[in-house]
């Protein structure tokens, strides 16, 4: 059961963010990726999306953090949703 209406689409910044817990906005990110991965949210990814993330927090140039790809792989939990 959803909490609110969806779908909704996710922009890159809210993945990279949810993988940074450095950032300032990592606590509701990843609230709101946790809530999709239970159900309560519907949301969604499209590939473009996805890519950016991958290319983005494994690369060292481009984040403080960045993260070894094995574990960027991770957020392909999140359904891939093409209309």
């Amino acid at each position: 059961m959803t909490t609110s209406e969806g779908p909704f689409l996710l922009d890159s910044n809210i993945l990279i963010y949810a993988a940074d817990s450095y950032s300032p906005f990592y606590a509701q990110c990843k609230a709101l990726i946790d809530r999709g991965l239970k159900g309560d949210e519907l949301l969604c990814v499209c590939p473009q999306v996805l890519l950016e993330f991958f290319a983005v927090v494994t690369n060292p140039k481009r984040v403080t953090h960045p993260l070894p790809p094995e574990e960027a792989k991770d957020f392909e939990e999140i359904e891939v949703v093409v209309p």
